[in-house]
């Protein structure tokens, strides 16, 4: 056996070894842990604001939890999850998320990596209500 170190500089300019853990596997994964957060769509057609943008920085989306309570109608309720141009707007610039969700159903996406536009605020927005979303992302 030879014994090897890979090693880079991190985010501060200091080096960093990779890790291996104990069963042998060399340490990959997120940058840093999620953060989340949580809104209530309960308006039809209106903005709903996730994620704000930071200056510099991207937003990498890691998980996403969407649930349609029993006030949701008969015709299901169309949620978008997207990008846009301010925290109110409900236009949509990229979509990232489109789908029908009907009453009393969820739907969890854990382990994404999902990568946001610089400058693009993160919205849901609804046809119908109650939609109550949870996302969970991280600044790169």
């Amino acid at each position: 056996m030879i014994n090897t170190q890979i090693k880079g500089t991190n985010e501060n300019g200091g080096e960093s070894l990779v890790r291996v853990s104990s069963k042998g596997q060399m340490a990959v994964g997120p940058l840093t842990h999620s953060t989340p957060v949580n809104v209530k769509a309960e308006e039809p057609d209106t903005a709903y604001n996730l994620i704000a943008p930071s200056a510099g920085k991207q937003i990498i989306i890691t998980d996403i939890v969407l649930t349609a309570n029993k006030n949701v109608g008969a015709t299901d309720a169309t949620v978008d999850l997207y990008e846009a141009d301010s925290v109110t707007d409900t236009v949509i610039n990229r979509s990232i998320l489109q789908l029908e969700m009907i009453k009393n159903s969820s739907l969890v996406l854990t382990g994404l990596n999902i990568l946001a536009n610089e400058n693009k605020w993160v919205n849901v927005k609804t046809d119908d209500d109650d939609v109550f979303a949870t996302v969970m992302y991280y600044y790169l």
